[in-house]
């Protein structure tokens, strides 16, 4: 056994070292990096603050509660500090250490060590499951599973206290191991085992849901009507069927809607529910167990399609029944002798490298974002983050119409698109446009239906910066009053935002409104006292300058014009202003 398991690690290290070389992509930069709550490692705070919500990610409301998260990411920030490598190693040890104690549980459920062997090294090289080890967010996957597999690996040795203990690690690490339990049902079924062993654990379940109930609130249920949702619960379970049974893929990520208009997965979706119902005719063949106890634990992954969440089907969403759908492919390809000793290790083979080509992507966030978004071109996210990398390397114009192209038909992410647009005109010197395109996304994000405002929040609709920003370009064409007008419309709303309020007081400082504009500021204040200075002075040369920041060049021109002393001084300050406002 023990070189099964050396073997087993070295699959394990082939088929996932690259990841370790992964940057932190997407929403690792709220849970992790701009996460001041992993600062320190806070063990009672974890289990008594739903942590996400203080992550910066306002996403309006508390989905999640997952204190062990939390947690091994204060562990890897006390390591690692905030080098993504050490996150992401500790993903890579977590998802191995599984593929070994999936190893260890198909040997005590009866498989001989090669099947089991073949079906933990697969699904460690699974290349449809590297989102859940290959993302940093995804801890959650990898622990829950890890915790799972250790739980279920007691249970089969009949320790069962030390199973509820790891249990409980499950629960804590991610909330879809509230089917393990049931998962426990329908084996001792299969064993004719005590059904009253698994009573300690729904009771756990019972106080996890309790507890968790405490500290989170409720996502918001779909707007589609029933009829769609039951036909895309039906292809969301075929494309996980497949997904679990044949784990290959070309692509980093999924878009839901192209499982939904696939019927193709209705086929899938059909065999797997024939093999479970035949589980309970047969129930002596263990491929029909496994799909049994697959379907358990795909259950919760099936009812987030009933939410009204972006993402509704994703790959790792698949990862903790895969576990379980793996073996059904072992057991197939070893039904004959020659198909296992030549058609399997070929399948283990093509599985590693299958992963190692999703790896690449995975190493580079400019790699990753421009797959995803030929993955799901239709998804503006995507190509809002390609943008973003076409903008840092310089490529203004490639930028504008990549995200022009989403303008057509306006969608979620229509605000955020017009804002970057808006930045990009700027950029070029088209003030006038640049304003056009800010106060029409200050528009369509008020039109924003208020589902969508509390399920995204600010991460989508940062209503705030189009003001800020709006009256910066506001100022720069000298518009003073509009740029007051404007910040004055929007404070009530915005006016705790520290941004918010440096922006409000320059504006006021430049219209002369110093002591208001004084008791706002807060990261400007030497700027705004500059500035009431100025207007306390009184004095042409002063006079020249204020106009000169409120870039109202004619008139600063002919005060500078009409000094003496100062009148070489003072037209060099306007050029120089100018230079600067004309992006020279």
């Amino acid at each position: 056994m023990k070189k099964w398991v050396l073997l087993l690690i070295l699959v394990g290290v082939i088929a996932n070292i690259l990841l370790v070389k992964g940057p932190f992509i997407w929403d690792d930069q709220f849970f992790v990096v701009d996460n001041p709550n992993i600062r320190q490692v806070k063990v009672l705070d974890y289990f008594l603050k739903p942590h996400w919500l203080e992550t910066g990610l306002a996403m309006g409301f508390k989905g999640f509660y997952r204190p062990l998260v939390s947690l091994s990411f204060a562990l890897d920030y006390q390591i690692y500090g905030l080098n993504p490598h050490g996150f992401h190693f500790t993903n890579v040890i977590f998802h191995i250490g599984s593929s070994i104690l999936l190893f260890l549980i198909l040997i005590n459920m009866g498989l001989k060590e090669a099947e089991s062997f073949f079906a933990a090294a697969i699904f460690s090289s699974a290349a449809s499951l590297r989102e859940a080890v290959a993302w940093v967010s995804a801890r959650g996957d990898v622990l829950s599973m890890f915790f799972i597999l250790f739980s279920f690996y007691f249970v089969l040795k009949r320790k069962d206290i030390i199973a509820i203990l790891i249990f409980s690690l499950a629960l804590f690490s991610k909330e879809m191991a509230l089917a393990f339990p049931f998962f426990l049902m329908v084996y001792f079924y299969y064993r004719k085992d005590n059904i009253k062993r698994i009573f300690p654990f729904l009771i756990l379940d019972v106080v996890f849901l309790i507890i968790r109930a405490h500290f989170t609130s409720s996502r918001i249920l779909s707007s589609y009507g029933f009829w769609t949702l039951v036909s895309r619960t039906i292809k969301a379970m075929g494309f996980y069927f497949v997904q679990g049974i044949f784990p290959f893929t070309g692509k980093v990520f999924l878009s839901p809607f192209k499982v939904y208009e696939n019927n193709i997965y209705y086929i899938p979706a059909l065999i797997f529910v024939f093999m479970v119902g035949a589980f309970f005719v047969r129930k002596r063949e263990k491929i029909f167990l496994f799909a049994a106890l697959a379907f358990v634990f795909l259950l919760p992954s099936l009812a987030v399609v009933w939410l009204e969440i972006p993402h509704t089907v994703a790959f790792r969403y698949g990862y903790i029944p895969a576990a379980f759908l793996v073996p059904i492919t072992v057991l197939l390809l070893t039904s004959r002798p020659f198909i296992r000793k030549t058609l399997l290790p070929l399948f283990l083979i093509a599985s590693i490298a299958n992963a190692n080509i999703i790896n690449l992507y995975w190493t580079r966030e400019s790699l990753f974002w421009e797959k995803a978004h030929i993955d799901a071109p239709q998804d503006p996210y995507f190509a809002i983050r390609l943008a973003g990398k076409y903008i840092e390397n310089n490529k203004i114009e490639k930028a504008g119409k990549l995200l022009s192209r989403y303008l057509s038909k306006p969608n979620t992410y229509t605000p955020v698109i017009l804002h970057i647009l808006a930045i990009l005109e700027e950029q070029k010197g088209n003030l006038k446009r640049a304003e056009a395109l800010l106060r029409n996304a200050i528009i369509v994000g008020n039109q924003v239906e208020k589902w969508e405002l509390k399920t995204y929040g600010e991460l989508i609709y940062d209503l705030s910066s189009h003001y800020v920003v709006l009256s910066s370009i506001l100022r720069k064409e000298g518009k003073i009053d509009e740029a007051e007008r404007l910040m004055e419309s929007g404070f009530k709303k915005y006016g705790g935002n520290k941004n918010y309020r440096d922006e409000m007081a320059l504006v006021l400082s430049l219209n002369g409104k110093c002591e208001r504009a004084r008791s706002l500021a807060v990261d400007w204040k030497a700027a705004v006292e500059l500035v009431c200075k100025l207007w306390e002075k009184g004095d042409p040369y002063s006079r020249a300058r204020l106009y000169i920041y409120r870039n109202q060049f004619e008139m600063a021109e002919k005060i500078c014009n009409s000094l003496k002393e100062e009148r070489e001084k003072c037209l060099k300050e306007l050029e120089k202003q100018r230079k600067k406002i004309r992006g020279r």
